[in-house]
């Protein structure tokens, strides 16, 4: 319910960082700075939390790298550079209001594979079909390949995490 409001945040926490450094403003530092660090706190939540899901097993019989796809998510990444570093108050709004967008077409479109977070975590993003038809993306800090056995959690219908060699905690 919450992963993918949270997995927003964190594929915009470095941006949060950008601003920080690029914007003059005490208090739009703090926030912006403030949400940067609720983006990595969000993401070390999901995959925690999601560590202690059940875990299902099925063999992979196609995989596609997912993180192809981040160039078009790296536009909305000139935001910083686009800001002036002392903006006016219609200046925020803008960005607040282009922010809310981009979040909503996140949320609704699951477009998980474009998270930068999740790289920096050393994960790979995989679209992958599993032996029962279904398509989802895989989270993996390992290659994957077709033919092989997985065991995940899911973040959500869309995601699900390899935790091959991984415990429960």
């Amino acid at each position: 319910m919450f992963a993918k409001p949270l997995l927003f945040l964190s594929s915009y926490a470095p941006l949060f960082a950008i601003l920080a450094l690029r914007i003059e403003n005490t208090w739009i530092r703090i926030v912006t700075a403030g949400l940067a660090a609720a983006g990595v706190a969000a993401l070390i939540a999901v995959l925690n939390l999601d560590r202690r899901s059940a875990r299902a097993g099925s063999t992979i019989t196609s995989v596609r790298n997912a993180g192809a796809e981040a160039s078009s998510y790296l536009a909305g990444y000139l935001l910083p550079f686009l800001t002036v570093s002392q903006p006016t108050t219609t200046d925020v709004v803008a960005y607040v209001l282009f922010l809310g967008i981009v979040g909503v077409v996140t949320v609704k479109t699951g477009v998980i594979q474009v998270n930068p977070l999740l790289f920096v975590f050393r994960y790979s993003v995989f679209q992958v079909t599993d032996a029962t038809g279904a398509e989802y993306y895989l989270l993996s800090k390992r290659k994957i390949r077709a033919g092989e056995e997985v065991t995940t959690t899911s973040l959500n219908d869309e995601v699900r995490v390899d935790r091959v060699g991984q415990n429960p905690r």
